[in-house]
């Protein structure tokens, strides 16, 4: 029986059996019990679902899409490719060794993302390539050392203009060289996304590559404000490819650097949407050089959008400076908003007046102090609509004024009745 248990027990025997039987590395078992504590949480954005891994002792939540994991549920390759995005190395390699299922190819687009190059060279040689996704994912993060092995040991075939694209949208000067001396053409978008963003190396590096096909870039920098591409844009574009656009965004995001520049060097001029644009988002300093220095001027919109932002100190200059006026919008805009002082400003000297919306969003906003005044000096009363916002929040001192009114018939303090009872309201019913 001696020989037989010795043999049995021999520690090199006993190694090569264990090589031959499922199961976990000794030291893989935390990294299990983390995967068992990971909890998920799905949201939805717009018309997405978001699914979310919660991480006990991590900072801050991680997406299945920022992990290259399934969107749609629980995924196990949760463990290999939370490991790749840790850098570390033996976990990889000991998952690899015992459980080699969880290795499809977007493990390595996994490690491309978070620019773990010797990741990348391991799992690309154990699963022989990538997904058409891994250079795209290098290059928006700016990984060139990732971007050169792709390039050396993939199929220039695989590859289309997209990585190339993603790299001038974050600005990464060195992975756009490379991608353009390996033969990937930028498109249209890749000097739009540069331009948008700001980035001026790659808009020097990438304008003598677009042969003319420059349209939309002025346009997209002067709406974002960048000055120092639009200079570069007007040096070596010469006349093309700006619309009355630049001019618009621009002044409607409050870039006056931009607005002066296209104003003195550029004759595509703007349209009324500048001004209208400008005053809506309460720049100020942008209305005051387009009414100075440009002809085309606003329209109501101009004053209607600044009363309903509460720029005040641009109603008051619309209304002294220009011509255009406003609309009814203007107060009742202002008035939905809590805009007081706009308020009293448009009914002491404009004469466009409200409608009942105004009273009517007031109320229903909690903005006592604008309904105390329309009760007290306007005529247009409310609607129905003001009367059961009022009943259902229980407002008893707003309905007792709004009771004052001459639109207060009797139908309507039936609705409020009923509103009140609806939403037992018992203060509103003593009141009535």
């Amino acid at each position: 029986m001696a020989a037989p248990r010795a043999v049995l027990l021999h520690d090199a025997l006993l190694a090569l059996v264990a090589t031959f039987q499922d199961g976990v590395f000794e030291h893989l078992k935390p990294r299990l019990a983390q995967w068992r504590a990971v909890s998920t949480h799905v949201t939805h954005v717009l018309d997405a679902r978001v699914l979310t891994y919660v991480i006990p002792g991590a900072v801050s939540p991680l997406s299945a899409a920022a992990l290259c994991l399934s969107r749609d549920t629980r995924d196990p390759r949760f463990l290999l490719h939370y490991a790749i995005y840790q850098g570390d190395i033996a976990a990889v390699d000991a998952l690899l060794a015992c459980r080699p299922i969880l290795f499809p190819r977007d493990a390595v687009d996994c490690a491309c993302r978070y620019g773990q190059l010797p990741l990348v060279a391991r799992l690309y040689a154990a699963k022989g390539g990538c997904t058409s996704a891994a250079l795209s994912l290098a290059a928006e993060g700016g990984h060139a050392d990732i971007v050169a092995f792709l390039l050396h040991e993939h199929a220039r075939a695989a590859w289309t203009h997209a990585p190339l694209d993603v790299a001038a949208q974050h600005g990464h000067l060195n992975v756009v060289r490379l991608l353009y001396a390996a033969g990937l053409p930028p498109s249209s978008r890749a000097l739009l996304e540069a331009c948008r963003r700001g980035h001026l190396s790659v808009v020097q590096f990438l304008l003598p590559t677009c042969d003319g096909s420059t349209a939309d870039a002025m346009d997209f920098a002067s709406a974002a404000g960048h000055l120092a591409i639009v200079r570069h844009l007007h040096a070596h574009i010469g006349g093309g490819d700006c619309t009355v656009h630049a001019m618009n965004w621009a002044a409607s995001h409050g870039h006056l650097d931009v607005v002066r520049f296209l104003h003195v060097h550029r004759t595509e001029g703007c349209t009324v949407d500048a001004m209208d644009g400008a005053a809506e988002n309460g720049h100020f300093a942008v209305v005051a050089f387009l009414h100075a220095h440009r002809t085309e001027g606003c329209t109501t919109h101009a004053m209607d959008f600044a009363s309903r932002h509460g720029h005040r100190a641009i109603v008051h200059f619309l209304h002294h400076s220009r011509h255009e006026g406003a609309t009814h919008r203007a107060m009742d805009e202002a008035a939905a908003n809590g805009h007081l002082d706009i308020v009293q400003f448009l009914h002491t000297h404009r004469r466009e007046g409200c409608t009942t919306h105004a009273l009517d969003d007031a109320v229903a906003h909690d903005h006592w102090e604008v309904v105390q005044f329309l009760v007290a000096y306007r005529k247009e009363g409310c609607s129905v609509g003001g009367f059961r916002s009022a009943a259902k929040h229980g407002r008893v001192d707003v309905l007792e004024l709004l009771l004052t009114l001459p639109t207060c018939t009797d139908k309507v303090r039936r609705v409020v009745r009923k509103v009140a009872e609806k939403h037992r309201q018992r203060h509103i019913l003593a009141l009535l």
